[in-house]
């Protein structure tokens, strides 16, 4: 299993943003883009949950 810390952008937002309510659509793009503000990201952002709970263990 692959680690969060290590996946890249496309990983990420496959597995993290698709299910995200905050993302946006980048045009020309396969990947998302984040529509949080850049003080909410920390605390709401799926992947950087999981790359805290990762570095936690």
């Amino acid at each position: 299993m692959i680690k969060a810390k290590d996946m890249n952008r496309a990983q990420i937002t496959h597995t993290f943003c698709n299910w995200c309510k905050y993302r946006r659509c980048v045009l020309g793009y396969d990947y998302w883009e984040c529509g949080l503000e850049e003080a909410k990201k920390e605390k709401e952002c799926l992947y950087r949950q999981a790359v805290r709970r990762e570095e936690g263990q």
